[in-house]
């Protein structure tokens, strides 16, 4: 007849498994050990190993999302300036496309920090691809030295522009911005950390 190994039936956290092994003249010795250890899935160990804060890795996501804002604002112009078509969901992909650098440079670590950084490089790829559109209207006619001044009055323009539109189309106007707070909105999961985020960033 086989001895009974004494087993805690209604463990109290199941991510911990808890033995007894029976000791002549003592009580049973009661040892734990996490669910990890002993066979948990990789990505569990690899989703904690992610969320680990990293002092280094806020760097990189900020040099990368500097190349995904170039990057955006570029194709932001080039696009609106070849097809004369605005099309307000552009400002999505360029969200996009810096949330997306950052969490690589960062390696899918997010948080607060992270989020205001892509929402500040969104309003400036935004910005500078309306400035980069008024630069290019204007050299038709005559050069502009690309001074300081110069670059800082066409960045305040692009910053200006949504808003300015308004006297010509409150309507458009109104549909424009309410399309980038929308991607302010996916930038903002992208960032968080949340890896369930990063498939469905335009979900609650």
């Amino acid at each position: 007849m086989l001895a009974g190994t004494p087993m805690s039936l209604t463990p109290n956290n199941f991510e911990i498994a808890s033995y007894a092994e029976p000791q002549p003249g003592a009580a049973a010795v009661v040892t734990t050990a996490p669910a990890a250890s002993m066979g948990a899935p990789a990505s569990v160990a690899a989703a904690a190993q992610t969320a680990a804060p990293d002092p280094a890795a806020l760097p990189y996501a900020i040099a990368l999302g500097l190349g995904g804002a170039a990057l955006g604002a570029l194709v932001y112009a080039g696009f609106i300036h070849a097809t004369h078509i605005r099309i307000g969901y552009l400002s999505i992909v360029v969200a996009f496309v810096i949330a997306k650098a950052m969490m690589i440079g960062s390696r899918n670590r997010g948080g607060f920090q992270y989020q205001v950084v892509a929402i500040a490089l969104t309003t400036l790829a935004v910005s500078a691809g309306n400035a980069i559109l008024l630069y290019w209207a204007v050299v038709k006619d005559r050069p502009i030295d690309l001074t300081a001044h110069n670059i800082v009055s066409l960045l305040l323009f692009g910053v200006e522009e949504p808003f300015l539109e308004f006297a010509a189309s409150p309507a458009r106007a109104a549909i424009r911005l309410l399309i980038l707070f929308y991607g302010f909105r996916a930038a903002w999961r992208m960032t968080s950390g949340d890896p369930r985020s990063m498939r469905h960033p335009f979900t609650r």
